[in-house]
């Protein structure tokens, strides 16, 4: 998903498996809370809808990186 995103011009170059830990601590958070019961349950629509809302900010807080690429 990385690398796509990267490819198509979502996601600014650089280690896609540096990147996916990036990823991977952003969606903990709510995993997290869920976890402990500080958050309610959810259900399939709404776990998709968390994803996509932290996809959205993973990806704008990912291209606004420069590249140290010309």
């Amino acid at each position: 998903m990385i690398a796509s995103a990267q490819e198509a011009g979502e996601i600014a170059p650089g280690n896609a498996a540096e990147i996916c830990g990036v990823l991977v601590d952003l969606l903990e958070g709510a995993n997290n809370r869920m976890r402990l019961g500080l958050s309610k349950s959810l259900s399939e629509a709404e776990c998709l809808m968390l994803f996509e809302s932290r996809w959205t900010i993973f990806k704008a807080a990912m291209n606004s990186i420069p590249s140290d690429k010309p």
